[in-house]
C-alpha cells in the first residue's frame, strides 16, 4: 500500500474513534464554556465575600465613631447646654442623617440610618428619665436583612447619667471616673452669671444699675436667694458693702451656695474689718460641703499650695476629686495635676500616673482648656505611650493659648539637640521670654540657661538673678557656675 493510502486509512481511522467516543466537538466547547464560567463566578464570589468582609469591618467602626458622636452632643444636653443644638434635647424622633453617615455614603449597601428619638429634659434633670434613645440599622452582609443597634441615654434615680445598649453590658463612653464609677450629673452651679440668664432676671440683665436694684427689689421672695444673690452683687459694685454683706447673708441662710462663696471671697480677699481668714475659710468650706464646684476647688487649691491654711496636699486631692465628681472639668484638671506634680518621676508608669492622665483627659474632654492642661496632656502621652511627637503637639496648642508651661516644655524640646544652633535658639528664646512676661518660675532659669550655653554671660546673670528671688532652682544652679567662672 501506497502512503497516500495508508494515510487516508489512519484519517478513517481518527474519524470513527470521535463518532465512537461520545463527544461531538460542540459539546466539549460548551463544557469548556461552562468550566470558565464556574472558575470565574468563583474567583468573583470570593473577591465579594473579602470586600464584603473589609467592607464591613470598617462600616461597623465607622457606624460605633458616628454614634460615639451622636452620644457626644446627648451628653451637651446634661453637661453643657451652651454649646448643644437646642433641638437635640427636644421631644420627638428625627433623623441625624444630616450630620451623620446617610445610606449614601456608603453606597447604601450597610448603612441603613440613624435616628435619634429625644425627650425635653426641661429646665431641671427629672430622676429616671430618658434622654434619648438611638437606633442604628446596619447592613453586615448583602446576604443578610439589616440588624438594628439600640441605645438609651438615662438618667438614674441616683442622677447619674448612663449609655446602655441593647443586649449588652452597660455601654459607658468617657463618663467614668478614674475609679471606674459613675460620675454624678453636674449640679447647676449657683453662680451670679448663670441667674441672670434665666427668667426672670434676664429681661433685665442688660439694664443700668439703678434700674436692676430697682426690678431686684420689686420681686416677691425667692425661696433659693438667687435675687438676694444678684442684688447683693449689684449693691457690692456700687460700694455699700455692709448692705451687700447682709444680702448675702440673708441667701445663705436659705442654703444658697453662691452667697456661701461670695462671703468667703469677701472675708478672704477683703480690706479692714472684711479681712476675716478664719470664716472665710469657714463659709468657703460650708459651700463645699454643699456641692459647691467653685468652693470645692478653691479649698482645694489653698491646701495643696498650702496658703492661709497648713499644706495637705491629700485632702486637696479629696476635694479636687469632688468636685469632679459633681462633673467640673476644673476638678478634675486640679485633680490630674495635683497628683502629677506631687509623683515620684521614676515611677512614670504607675497606677497613679494612669490616674492622673485620666483625671486630664477628662477635663480636656469636657473642653477645659486653662492654666497649663496641654502641658500636662503631653506629659501624659511622653509618660504612658513614650510619643514624643504626639506630646509635642500638645505643647503647640498650648502656646498658641500662651500657657506657661507649654512655652517651657517647647522651648526645651527645641533646644534638646543643639542648644546652641541659631534657628532654635531664636524661636526658645521667644517662647521663654512670653513665660517670663507671664511670670513662671521656671521660666527665669531655663532662659539663663539657654543665654548662658550661647555664651550671653550677662544675660544669663540677669535672668539668674531675677530667678533666684523666687526661688527657682535651676537660676539658683546658673548663677554658681556664672560665678565660678568668673
Amino acid at each position: 500500500m501506497d502512503d497516500y493510502g495508508s494515510s487516508k486509512s489512519k484519517n478513517t481511522e481518527r474519524k470513527n474513534w470521535k463518532e465512537t467516543s461520545g463527544l461531538s466537538m460542540p459539546f466539549k466547547k460548551i463544557l469548556g464554556i461552562c468550566l470558565l464560567t464556574s472558575a470565574a463566578a468563583a474567583c468573583i464570589g470570593l473577591t465579594a465575600y473579602a470586600c464584603s468582609s473589609l467592607q464591613k469591618t470598617y462600616v461597623k467602626s465607622t457606624i460605633r465613631k458616628k454614634t460615639d458622636e451622636i452620644l457626644h452632643e446627648l451628653e451637651k444636653c446634661v453637661y453643657d447646654r451652651k454649646t448643644v443644638n437646642a433641638s437635640l434635647c427636644r421631644n420627638g424622633g428625627r433623623s441625624v442623617n444630616s450630620y451623620f453617615p446617610s445610606a449614601t455614603d456608603y453606597g447604601g449597601l450597610f448603612i441603613e440610618g440613624i435616628t435619634v428619638t429625644g425627650f425635653d429634659t426641661g429646665t431641671a434633670i427629672t430622676q429616671n428619665t430618658d434622654i434619648a434613645a438611638i437606633e442604628v440599622k446596619i447592613r453586615e452582609s448583602v446576604f443578610y436583612p439589616a440588624s438594628t443597634l439600640h441605645y438609651a441615654v438615662q438618667i438614674t434615680p441616683n442622677r447619674k447619667l448612663v449609655i446602655l445598649k441593647e443586649d449588652s453590658d452597660q455601654y459607658i463612653r468617657h463618663l467614668e471616673s478614674a475609679d471606674g464609677e459613675f460620675r454624678s450629673l453636674s449640679p447647676d452651679e449657683d453662680s451670679a452669671e448663670k441667674f441672670w440668664k434665666r427668667p426672670p432676671y434676664r429681661d433685665f440683665a442688660n439694664a443700668g444699675t439703678s434700674e436692676k436694684i430697682r426690678r431686684l427689689k420689686s420681686l416677691s421672695e425667692d425661696e433659693y436667694g438667687m435675687t438676694e444673690v444678684l442684688l447683693a452683687g449689684v449693691i457690692y459694685d456700687t460700694g455699700d458693702f455692709d448692705t451687700a454683706v447682709n444680702l448675702y447673708r440673708t441667701a445663705a441662710a436659705k442654703g444658697s451656695r453662691a452667697a456661701l462663696y461670695q462671703l468667703a471671697l469677701i472675708h478672704l480677699n477683703g480690706t479692714g474689718d472684711a479681712n476675716d481668714t478664719a470664716r472665710g475659710i469657714s463659709y468657703l468650706t460650708d459651700a463645699a460641703e454643699l456641692g459647691s464646684t467653685e468652693a470645692l476647688n478653691h479649698l482645694g487649691t489653698i491646701l495643696n499650695e498650702g496658703t492661709l491654711l497648713p499644706q495637705n496636699r491629700d485632702k486637696a486631692a479629696e476635694y479636687f476629686q469632688k468636685a469632679a465628681e459633681n462633673g467640673s472639668a476644673e476638678g478634675f484638671y486640679n485633680l490630674g495635676k495635683t497628683i502629677m506634680d506631687n509623683a515620684d518621676p521614676v515611677l512614670h508608669s504607675s497606677a497613679e500616673i494612669k490616674k492622673a492622665c485620666s483625671a486630664i483627659k477628662s477635663a480636656h474632654e469636657l473642653h477645659y482648656e486653662k492654666h497649663d492642661i496641654y502641658a500636662y496632656l503631653g506629659d501624659c502621652l511622653i509618660s504612658l505611650d513614650s510619643d514624643i511627637i504626639g506630646a509635642h503637639r500638645f505643647y503647640r496648642r498650648g502656646v498658641q493659648l500662651n500657657q506657661p508651661l507649654s512655652l517651657l516644655k517647647t522651648a526645651k524640646l527645641l533646644t534638646l539637640a543643639d542648644p546652641t544652633d541659631q534657628n532654635s535658639f531664636k524661636e526658645a528664646e521667644e517662647l521663654l521670654k512670653r513665660a517670663v512676661a507671664l511670670h513662671h518660675p521656671q521660666a527665669y532659669g531655663n532662659l539663663s540657661r539657654l543665654y548662658f550655653l550661647n555664651g550671653r554671660i550677662d544675660e544669663a546673670e540677669r535672668y539668674a538673678l531675677d530667678g533666684s528671688r523666687l526661688h527657682d532652682s535651676l537660676s539658683a544652679e546658673i548663677l554658681k557656675k556664672i560665678r565660678a567662672a568668673r
